[in-house]
């Protein structure tokens, strides 16, 4: 009876006598590893099967032999695989309508749809990736081998294969590995994407990881140096996951220049707490977090205010900075009734980027400021942010915000891209914030004193003889006060003058009559506020730093000053009484580091500028980007053709025959422990080596490789294409046959 054969490209099915190779990952844990996947992710019924099927390898005895060729097919087709679910999930997630949406209405709406359906695009196909790469492991799962030729999921390494083949020169050395470990690397980073609620995902991976690292573990060590170096990592992963913030903060008191790569405060119009009876020295940051740039000739705004607040608040804290416990106050501004009146500002017309702040008309100077929007909305995860404008900004303009929302003392909150770049048009000189209030009800919060500051300021005022002077001359009789009679610096220290009772703002006007910005601005606004004048405290920002044609601003340029009412042109003034060494001081303190910060600042502008404000460009991008690619597309084709029709077969200039493929056959057999003797021809060898059951079947081949091996060693004519091609293919048969088969 005719022996039957499989079909050719099929892979063979060995019998169970075949010895069993054993796997390197430890039993079950790349099944316990699919499970964690499966439960972190909700694919519990795909989980399940797929870790009982990887498992069962080591009770199922069977093996199949698949050849390299069948490999790098079966990498293609999870390739195809991937492919084919990246658009699935890009198409279920609404993305050609919103990435459509985007290039022919480019603005902050289709922007925002355009990057939440590539997030979701992104996380589904994280959390499929064990499901797409599968069928790879479990064919070298099943396979007789325990690992996979690299070229098999390297398009570059094939490419070098093919065109050592075609040239007949030696193909360059295989390497294999096991696709176990980084299989079980992607189930865990599949796993990540898991927005889970507790700390369980980080007990989970740590187990996992420490079970594949313990039957790889190094013998030179105890055990308990094992265990306790692995609990050390396991320990100081957690603390520094939830630890960071903190650690962020300890670090500031060392270089706030170095604290600034990762971290600086965000503004709340809510609350601003002040440093104000703190005992040290205030460290700031040189950090650019602002651009600014003047349009059409247009001066540069001096102040960009962020917040305005009205009501000083003070709470009791103890000072164990020195060697004797102190009571101190510390003093925090509140937004006043305002704290959570946010009414949202509509954007008009709609998608025009243009935001009336309020209804008088739009002033001519305008000015670009670029910021960054620090926080994030806690709903739906946007960066959001208090915008720093100019005091008397009436309309803001090309902002790609999503929403955008202004309280009535000033503060402008924007939701969208993180850097919002936009124009904004000042130069009225009204601050059109609301009027101090009349209902008598109510305390006026723009005339409140805390009631422990009224002596200090008492005393003070009865030193400016500014008794039945009009409320302009007693502005400028203040701030001449603050000019002539104080001094700016970041230090403070403890004073013994007055009474441990006496608050930090009395010692500032009374005693030491020095101190940062806060103080100037909140004894300011209290002392007119004393003298019946509505004022407030504003912060925000210093402009004063030119960079090319603009202007930068850094953290250190953060400032305070006082808004005072004007009741002749009824809207507020900047007025700021704080000295103007300040500038110079806070330069002088600038870290030598400051290049590298500015580096950085640079860097991560320019970065987000082009994902943020390209899009309009993006189909002129794409276009200039497929130039290229088809020049070399055309190249290549024109230059196969060319050489094919020209040198169909390449000659070899060296010695004739050393790159016959049989040198590799004949390693092979070596590797297999067929040695060959000293003295012995290839056929006698391969004679002998034919008569081993494990390569009986392959005796007719060998002897036609040989055969033509010789001719094209030895014989002055060689071989002709043809049979140069016979001989390459014949080599490739017979070593995948050999493929597998037990040393």
């Amino acid at each position: 009876m005719k022996k039957q054969t499989e079909p050719a490209g099929f892979p063979r099915l060995v019998s169970s006598q075949i010895k069993f190779l054993k796997m390197k990952t430890p039993p079950l844990l790349i099944g316990a590893t699919l499970l964690f996947w499966g439960w972190q992710t909700g694919f519990w019924p795909v989980a399940i099967p797929m870790a009982v099927i990887l498992e069962g390898s080591r009770v199922i005895k069977m093996r199949w032999e698949f050849s390299d060729d069948e490999f790098a097919r079966i990498w293609t087709f999870c390739t195809v695989l991937f492919l084919a679910a990246m658009f699935f999930a890009f198409n279920s997630n609404g993305g050609p309508s919103d990435i459509g949406e985007l290039f022919q209405n480019p603005n902050a709406t289709s922007e925002r749809n355009a990057g939440n359906a590539s997030t979701m695009t992104v996380d589904a196909l994280v959390r499929w990736l064990p499901m797409i790469f599968f069928l790879f492991v479990v064919a070298q799962t099943f396979s007789q081998g325990d690992n996979i030729p690299l070229e098999a999921v390297s398009w570059y390494l094939r490419s070098r294969f093919k065109k050592a083949r075609k040239r007949g020169q030696p193909l360059p050395p295989s390497r294999r590995f096991d696709v176990l470990y980084p299989y079980m690397a992607v189930c865990l980073f599949s796993a990540s994407g898991h927005a889970a609620e507790d700390d369980y995902f980080y007990y989970g991976l740590c187990f996992l990881i420490g079970w594949a690292l313990w039957t790889r573990r190094s013998r030179r060590f105890a055990l308990p140096v094992w265990v306790g170096t692995f609990a050390v990592a396991v320990i100081a992963g957690y603390w520094g996951q939830h630890g960071f913030t903190q650690l962020v903060r300890m670090a500031g008191e060392y270089d706030p220049q170095f604290l600034s790569f990762f971290w600086h405060p965000k503004p709340n119009p809510e609350e601003s707490m002040t440093s104000i009876g703190n005992i040290d020295h205030m460290k700031l940051s040189g950090k650019i977090i602002i651009r600014l740039q003047p349009r059409k000739g247009a001066e540069v705004p001096l102040y960009l205010r962020e917040a305005s607040y009205r009501k000083l608040e003070e709470y009791n804290y103890s000072d164990h900075s020195s060697y004797h416990e102190h009571k101190q106050l510390q003093l925090s501004w509140d937004a006043g009734i305002t704290n959570n009146d946010f009414p949202e500002v509509t954007e008009t017309p709609r998608d025009s980027g243009m935001w009336p702040l309020h209804p008088a008309s739009a002033s001519k100077s305008v000015v670009t400021i670029a910021c960054y929007l620090d926080g994030i909305n806690q709903n739906n995860k946007d960066p959001y942010g208090v915008l720093p404008l100019p005091t008397d900004c009436s309309r803001l303009e090309n902002l790609h915000a999503y929403f955008v929302y202004q309280n009535n003392i000033g503060a402008v909150l924007a939701e969208g891209p993180r850097l919002a770049i936009f124009d904004a048009r000042f130069g009225s000189g009204q601050i059109l914030d609301a009027s101090p209030e009349t209902d008598t009800y109510a305390t006026n919060q723009d005339l409140f004193v805390p009631p422990g500051e009224v002596p200090a300021l008492k005393k003070v005022i009865s030193q400016l003889n500014v008794s039945g002077k009009s409320d302009e001359q007693k502005i400028m009789t203040v701030g001449n006060f603050f000019a002539n009679n104080f001094k700016y610096t970041l230090w403070q220290d403890v004073s013994k003058t007055l009474s441990t009772n006496a608050t930090p703002l009395a010692q500032f006007l009374l005693v030491t009559r020095s101190g940062h910005c806060e103080y100037f601005a909140t004894a300011t606004v209290l002392l007119l506020r004393e003298l019946g004048i509505p004022a407030r405290y504003a912060v925000g920002y210093y402009v004063h730093e030119t960079s090319g044609d603009g202007y930068v601003v850094r953290m250190r340029d953060g400032h305070a000053w006082c808004l005072v009412w004007n009741k002749k042109n009824r809207d507020w003034e900047n007025f700021d009484t704080t000295p103007g060494t300040w500038i110079a001081e806070e330069e002088e303190r600038a870290s030598p580091f400051q290049f590298i910060s500015d580096f950085q600042s640079w860097a991560e502008f320019e970065v987000l500028r082009f994902f943020y404000y390209s899009h309009s460009n993006v189909r002129e991008y794409v276009f200039w980007a497929l130039i290229p690619a088809l020049a070399f597309l055309l190249y290549r084709i024109f230059r196969s053709t060319r050489r094919h029709k020209k040198n169909p077969e390449p000659v070899f200039t060296g010695r004739p025959g050393l790159d016959s493929e049989f040198y590799r056959l004949e390693q092979k057999l070596v590797q297999m422990g067929t040695l060959r003797e000293p003295g012995e021809t290839l056929s006698i060898w391969l004679q002998r080596a034919t008569k081993e059951p494990r390569l009986a079947d392959l005796k007719q081949p060998l002897e036609n490789v040989l055969r033509l091996h010789y001719r094209y060693r030895f014989d002055p004519g060689g071989l002709n294409p043809t049979e140069r091609r016979a001989l390459r293919k014949d080599v490739e048969a017979c070593l995948s046959a050999t493929y597998g088969r037990i040393l």
